[in-house]
């Protein structure tokens, strides 16, 4: 969220909880999918570690 969206850091709880409405969703799930292009491909494009949190993130966050 720092590198990509930090105009979004604000609507976090201390917690770490995020309410978002649908529209919010598509910023974030973007931000993910470019950390993911980013560090979490391996030389073959497939997932690494990273890469497979960072799918689960952009799903869960995808999720109404």
């Amino acid at each position: 969220m720092a590198k990509y969206r930090p105009e979004m850091l604000p609507q976090f709880s201390p917690s770490g909880e995020l309410a978002l409405r649908q529209q919010q969703r598509e910023p974030l799930r973007d931000s993910l999918a470019s950390e993911l292009c980013e560090s979490g491909l391996k030389p073959d494009d497939e997932p690494n570690d990273r890469g497979y949190a960072l799918e689960e993130l952009i799903d869960l966050v995808g999720k109404a």
